[in-house]
């Protein structure tokens, strides 16, 4: 049962790397619409002072931020831990193993935005 007014649980996940960014987003958008969570995805270039900062030779820090009730929440997680969600060098599906769960628990306040994906389309 999806308790779409309790949305206070999240986690907020550091992804190594996506090597078929597309594939990757679209499953993370799906799962989480299922299970009634609102997904955040950025990419931050920590040296990048300019605006045309050479984003190839900078590899960016992905993180991704899962939002809603505890049980989705935790259900989206064991979704992404045994799902074929990425492909490896040799273009292979295969299962995400290193992200890292960077905090996780009680979310206070509300998010500010009500869609269900808030994701940098163009930007991976």
């Amino acid at each position: 049962s999806t308790n779409h007014g309790g949305s206070n649980y999240g986690v907020l996940v550091h992804v190594d790397h996506m090597n078929d960014g597309k594939r990757y987003r679209k499953w993370l958008r799906k799962t989480c619409q299922a299970q009634g969570c609102t997904l955040l995805i950025r990419r931050c270039y920590l040296n990048a002072d300019t605006a045309t900062a050479n984003h190839d030779n900078n590899r960016a820090t992905i993180y991704v931020g899962i939002f809603g009730d505890r049980d989705s929440v935790k259900q989206v997680m064991k979704l992404w831990r045994t799902s074929r969600v990425d492909v490896d060098s040799k273009n292979k599906p295969c299962l995400e193993r290193m992200m890292d769960v960077v905090e996780e628990g009680e979310v206070f306040g509300r998010l500010p935005i009500k869609s269900s994906s808030l994701d940098e389309e163009n930007d991976l």
